[in-house]
């Protein structure tokens, strides 16, 4: 196995959310301090990560024999700048992670688009640690707009938002214009509707004959065992396994969201967006 060196980024190491959940369930064990994972971006390496340790439980107690390490100045709950030192001189662009909150599936989107400008992910509240979720999509945006503005005082805005991400992304923009910025750019990326219309029996019989076109004859019969398995779960009052172990509250955001989407106005969507699906 390769090792790493202290200055190896983690990234670039192949570092991915359950592996940084780990790491980061070892620091909390090791020095009884808790970082939340998207902690990577601000201290991607070995020095770094020490580094951090060291500021939160005193000077040279956990530092290395290295030169010091300057740590940014600035640290949100929400707002995770995805490249080294925030970025280009460019306009920000704030893109909303998806319904379960995670920023580091977006670290590859900012990579592509370059360092030009800041790029920033936005991360749901109680994803990591106590605090509990946000309850409505207005509450979540109002403290998602709090941080943009410190980095972004004012517009242009240019915002965005991953899947579920979208809907608060949306609402971000309408909050910002109620208050008279300007928003020149919302892309919603993978989106789905506030409220999805239920599916009929023979949109279901559809999604399970498709189901047996791509996974074989056998589908049917694994269909039915885990069917049986989810229903044995929920009579007992046993929920589902959701959550990562020592990790992301994925049922807990999950549930939040849900909840909030489900409570969330259609009128604020009504004669407002036109969807635009890319070709099969």
């Amino acid at each position: 196995m390769q090792s790493a060196g202290i200055e190896d980024s983690f990234f670039d190491l192949g570092v991915h959310s359950l592996i940084a959940v780990r790491l980061f369930s070892r620091v909390k064990k090791a020095y009884r301090i808790e970082f939340p994972i998207s902690t990577l971006f601000e201290a991607p390496t070995i020095r770094t990560c020490a580094a951090l340790i060291a500021e939160r439980i005193g000077a040279g107690t956990a530092a290395t024999d290295s030169p010091k390490t300057v740590l940014p100045e600035r640290r949100f709950k929400h707002l995770v700048a995805m490249h080294d030192g925030e970025g280009g001189p460019g306009t920000p662009f704030f893109l909303v992670a998806g319904m379960f909150g995670n920023v580091l599936n977006l670290r590859h989107l900012a990579y592509l688009l370059g360092a030009d400008r800041p790029f920033y992910g936005l991360q749901a509240r109680g994803l990591y640690g106590d605090e509990a979720p946000h309850e409505t999509i207005s509450a979540a945006a109002r403290d998602y707009i709090a941080e943009m503005k410190q980095v972004q005082p004012d517009g242009p805005y240019l915002l965005g938002g991953f899947s579920g991400g979208s809907i608060t992304a949306y609402e971000i923009a309408h909050q910002l214009e109620a208050i008279g910025d300007h928003v020149s750019l919302v892309v919603l990326l993978d989106t789905p509707l506030p409220q999805r219309p239920p599916l009929t029996w023979p949109d279901r019989l559809l999604i399970q004959l498709q189901e047996v076109r791509r996974k074989g004859i056998t589908y049917p019969f694994t269909w039915a065992r885990s069917r049986v398995r989810w229903e044995i779960a929920k009579r007992r009052g046993s929920p589902v396994q959701t959550e990562i172990p020592h990790g992301f509250h994925n049922a807990r955001i999950e549930a939040a969201f849900l909840n909030a989407v489900a409570r969330y106005p259609m009128r604020a969507w009504e004669g407002r967006m036109v969807l635009f699906r890319p070709p099969p």
